[in-house]
């Protein structure tokens, strides 16, 4: 009988829990707002929009240099949640500029990260971009103006982004050229890197892996497309059971540095090195048309640098859940996002954390709320799995952010907006 008492007043509170959420909704924003102001340890900033290099100003978020080589203007330090527009975008540009240290997030399905439209000479370095429609976008300008060239990306983290890490978008006029891609992280995007009608490009020494889609995607049209170097790339568990890469219209693209340099390291290449120089003996066939990677690499580029995997199991993302266990699809058209009552105490927080170096069970698994780190995730060996117990009052929107640390002191982040109802 007291069972039947206590699962009763636990149902009553369910019910309760739920009316005031529905009450509330429109309402939540305003009394969480104080909760997730801080998701990082960049300063918060509006969306930032510069067109014409007269718009590189102190408002649009420039906080140092003149604009030109020894001394570009800085775009940095930043946390932008680019949910309602694109977080940063510049237009028309050909001052010297580096936008570095931000962190840009929640595009979602409708806003890109980082867009570019008609620019020169810009670096897009050292940045954190995730959870966006594309991580980076080069975007096409309007007939008779020119379109991107002379810009690197480079040393950022761009990762589980709706469609693409970067994209170069089929340009109208002229071809995103001669830009450099260099030392990226790429990962769980739809697809990590996509080119169309872009020429002279070099994509080096970047890790692109764990990609739903391919790793890189370079198309040919309209007679541009061609001539782009890719090499001393590693391409790891992208598109699984399919081709990594892939080519359209049968341009002439180079795979590799030559001998001895070497091309990329491909997970799934299945040649031998029989000479032992490091260097696959047979070449790697690029899917869609002729060229081939001459000079496979047999091992990772810097092994024991690849940055550890990292994927949120629990809380599932879009389900409504009790004391942590998920239970069915969130039902609000309003709000689409993760929703729990009663915290994480009978299932808590599980995180999937792997490396090509650790083992599992030695990499450091932090947990963060809004910014501020709460603990570390103990790993549990039955499941091989970290588990983290969220337990205490919490009432609104916040902002879960799992970072995993390998020993070699490559950082990985993976976030999720849970929605939490909990008074003990």
């Amino acid at each position: 009988m007291n069972n039947y008492y206590f699962i009763k007043k636990i149902l009553a509170n369910i019910f309760i829990f739920f009316l005031i959420f529905v009450i509330l909704t429109s309402n939540i924003n305003a009394i969480s707002e104080n909760f997730s102001n801080q998701t990082s340890n960049q300063t918060p900033h509006d969306p930032i929009c510069i067109i014409g290099n007269e718009n590189f100003i102190e408002e649009n978020g420039v906080i140092s240099g003149l604009g030109i080589q020894e001394d570009p203007y800085i775009i940095g330090e930043w946390e932008i949640n680019s949910s309602g527009s694109n977080g940063i975008l510049i237009r028309n540009t050909s001052a010297f500029f580096v936008i570095k240290d931000c962190y840009i997030h929640h595009g979602t399905s409708y806003f890109e990260g980082i867009t570019f439209i008609n620019v020169t000479n810009g670096v897009i370095e050292n940045n954190f971009i995730t959870n966006c429609r594309n991580g980076i976008m080069f975007k096409t300008q309007e007939i008779g103006k020119e379109n991107c060239v002379f810009n690197t990306i480079s040393n950022n983290t761009i990762s589980h982004n709706k469609k693409d890490g970067i994209n170069f978008e089929h340009t109208s006029y002229g071809w995103h050229n001669n830009n450099t891609i260099f030392s990226n992280n790429i990962s769980f995007n739809n697809k990590g890197i996509s080119m169309i009608m872009s020429s002279e490009n070099q994509i080096i020494y970047n890790n692109i892996f764990s990609n739903l889609e391919h790793a890189i995607i370079l198309f040919m049209c309209d007679g541009g497309g061609e001539n782009n170097l890719v090499h001393h790339n590693n391409i790891i568990n992208n598109n699984i059971n399919d081709e990594q890469v892939f080519e359209y219209g049968d341009p002439i693209n180079f795979w590799d540095n030559d001998y001895p340099s070497g091309g990329n390291y491909w997970s799934d290449y299945s040649g031998e090195d029989n000479n032992q120089d490091g260097i696959g003996d047979k070449s790697y066939s690029i899917p869609g048309g002729v060229n081939v990677d001459r000079y496979p690499l047999m091992y990772p580029v810097g092994q024991g640098d690849l940055p550890p995997n990292v994927e949120i199991i629990n809380p599932k993302e879009g389900y409504f859940h009790f004391l942590g266990l998920p239970l069915i699809k969130t039902p609000f058209n309003v709000i689409s996002d993760t929703v729990s009552f009663g915290g994480f105490r009978f299932r808590p927080v599980i995180i999937n954390a792997t490396d090509n170096e650790d083992d599992n069970e030695n990499l450091t698994v932090r947990i963060f709320i809004d910014g501020k780190e709460k603990g570390i995730a103990t790993y549990c060996c039955d499941w091989k799995l970290y588990e983290w117990f969220w337990t205490g009052f919490s009432f609104g929107k916040y902002f879960l952010k799992v970072e995993v640390e390998d020993s070699f002191g490559n950082k990985i982040n993976r976030e999720t907006k849970v929605w939490n109802f909990c008074i003990i």
